[in-house]
């Protein structure tokens, strides 16, 4: 860092008056000392001066230039302006006259529109006040409605609800039936209607099968149950229907099968259990014995013929179940059992024999019905067991599986 330059020549004398003559020299000679260093300055000083005016005058015509020709752009657009001014007053002083036309236009309609704006509020406030006045008989009418709709929906719910088809229209008959009563109007027109809707979608099985039910009840078929049948006819055409109904869902092999199983009950019934039974055990076998020996003479007692009619009746059953059974182990074993009636072996008195042959009848009487009842419906089907050994925890009955196990059975 360069030290300060001390001015001597400005500082005054001081101490011994001889001394006071050296004071000049010495500024002379600081003088003398500086004069290269501002020479040197002044040059540099120059230098900037020439290099800054040479760079001022490399540049000039292009500042010069551009001044010209923003001073051109300038004018013109003077020029446009003065051009256009007249139209741009022009649409002021338009602009101007439509706003104050628009604001004599308002102020000349504005008594009116206030008017109307008194008008419509005072017709407002009519409406509020006959709303107001009106309101209690309104709010009643909706709660009617609702009360109505929830009436509805309460009558569809327990006419059905969602159900469609015939399902929806059985249980809304039930409905009207539970709500008027059977013998009401209501129930017969729409026990009416129902019948007449089914029948237009019935197979020619459902009608015949809905015919007879309404048969069996006492009414003409086709009638709706409106018209009932004459009892002396009712009988037979039941039976009539019943045959329709067996050909039309059935094949001839199965309603000679059903023939069959008729034939086996029409028997069944035919023979009375104490005629047949009343010689069993050893007393009983003695007083047969000696029947069967008054015989040829014609000596036997009454008794003994009713126990020979029953008897022969038996026979004729078996072979009726070996018709109904085919090839199976159940001919057999009922062959089997009433040879004990003829013999008495194996029945120690009438009651036992009796009790047996009543197990005989109600097995064959649940098998032959079961199968008729399969003709008709699909309901013995539904309870068949999934094992076929008869067993003491399917529905077979005691009964049943008694007869099976004691005589030989089905296995």
């Amino acid at each position: 860092m360069a030290l300060p330059s001390i001015n001597f020549a400005d500082i005054a004398p001081q101490g011994n008056p001889a001394l006071a003559n050296i004071i000049p020299l010495l500024v002379a000679g600081y003088k003398a000392s500086q004069v290269p260093q501002q020479e040197a300055a002044a040059n540099k000083h120059a230098q900037l001066l020439n290099a800054l005016l040479s760079t001022q005058n490399q540049y000039l015509p292009q500042q010069l230039q551009g001044e010209i020709a923003g001073q051109g752009l300038r004018n013109t657009g003077q020029q446009i302006s003065n051009q256009y001014l007249p139209q741009e007053l022009q649409g002021r002083i338009t602009g101007q006259n439509l706003r104050n036309e628009g604001q004599g236009i308002t102020n000349r309609y504005l008594p009116q529109e206030l008017q109307g704006q008194i008008t419509g509020q005072s017709l407002r406030n009519a409406g509020i006040g006959i709303a107001n006045q009106y309101a209690p008989q309104e709010n009643q009418a909706r709660i009617n409605s609702l009360n109505a709709a929830c009436q509805v929906a309460k009558a569809k719910a327990e006419m059905g609800g969602g159900l469609s088809g015939q399902v929806g229209q059985a249980v809304q008959l039930q409905f009207i039936k539970n709500k008027f009563g059977e013998n009401s109007p209501q129930y017969q027109q729409a026990q009416a209607a129902y019948t007449a809707s089914l029948a237009r979608y019935a197979s020619p099985l459902t009608k015949l099968q809905r015919d007879k039910a309404d048969i069996d009840a006492g009414f003409m078929p086709g009638s709706g149950r409106t018209q009932s049948v004459d009892p002396d006819k009712q009988n037979l055409l039941s039976n009539t229907y019943a045959l329709a109904i067996l050909k039309a869902s059935s094949d001839a092999q199965t309603r000679q099968k059903a023939l069959n199983a008729q034939n086996i009950d029409k028997t069944l019934e035919m023979i009375n259990p104490k005629h047949l039974t009343q010689y069993a055990g050893f007393v009983g076998k003695i007083a047969k014995d000696k029947n069967a020996a008054l015989t040829p003479v014609g000596g036997e007692s009454k008794n003994y013929d009713n126990y020979m009619q029953a008897l022969a009746l038996t026979h004729r059953l078996v072979s009726q179940v070996r018709q109904f059974y085919g090839d199976s182990i159940m001919p057999s074993n009922v062959d089997k059992m009433l040879q004990e009636f003829d013999t008495g072996r194996a029945m120690s008195n009438p009651k036992l024999a009796q009790q047996t042959f009543n197990t005989l009848k109600r097995v064959l009487n649940t098998e032959t019905g079961t199968y008729t009842s399969a003709l008709k419906s699909k309901s013995p089907y539904e309870d068949l067991n999934a094992s076929s050994k008869p067993s003491r925890n399917s529905n077979t009955s005691a009964d049943e599986y008694n007869f099976n196990h004691k005589i030989g059975g089905i296995e």
